[in-house]
């Protein structure tokens, strides 16, 4: 079981791997814990699905597209 220090250093790095576009079941996988753990700390950080994750990536792909 992790301490107070570690899960706040974990929950900050799923934040941010989240909003590099990184999916919550890849998040969920890696940490060994639930996907429903993985939305309740980015909710609790304030993130939306649409600020990573699948979101994330479909945008940069269509900014891609669009040539921007």
């Amino acid at each position: 079981m992790l301490g107070m220090e570690q899960k706040d250093d974990r929950n900050a790095t799923i934040c941010r791997l989240y909003i590099a576009g990184h999916l919550m079941q890849d998040l969920a996988d890696h940490y060994e814990i639930s996907k429903a753990r993985v939305q309740q700390i980015l909710s609790a950080h304030g993130i939306r699905g649409a600020d990573g994750g699948l979101a994330r990536r479909m945008a940069e792909r269509a900014k891609r597209r669009n040539g921007k």
